[in-house]
Order: C-alpha cells, then structure tokens, then sequence
C-alpha cells in the first residue's frame, strides 16, 4: 500500500498582479513537482468585508508525494 506525506502551503493574493497571486509562484510550484510533490486542491481564503461582503485574501494550496519506504 502507498504511503503518502503531505505539504500545505499558504499564498497571499494581495498582490498587485494580474493574477493577485505572487509572480514566481509557477517557479515555486514547478520545483515542487521536480521534488515529486503534487497538487491536490487549492482553497481560497476569504475574507469579510464590512462594504463589500466578501473578498478572496489568499489561497491554501494542498500537495502530496509518495513516502519513501526506509
């Protein structure tokens, strides 16, 4: 049976980019896959606002790889 460890990592989305989200993120998620991390699902993180209702703030990005077998 696989056994699998898991990363969780957090991203602001207060930046002011196309995106919103950090601009070496692509970087940052490929060196994840060269490491044999894959990513699973990615939730948005809101945040109330008194005028506005809601606004997404960020992003939870969940990721997982095999365990080695030692």
């Amino acid at each position: 049976m696989v056994r699998w460890e898991y990363k969780i990592l957090h991203s602001s989305a207060r930046k002011l980019t196309r995106s919103g989200l950090p601009d070496d993120l692509n970087a940052h998620f490929d060196e994840l896959g060269d490491n044999g991390w894959e990513l699973v699902r990615a939730e948005p993180i809101l945040e109330r606002c008194v005028f506005s209702g809601s606004y997404t703030s960020g992003f939870v990005f969940f990721f997982k790889r095999p365990r080695d077998k030692s």
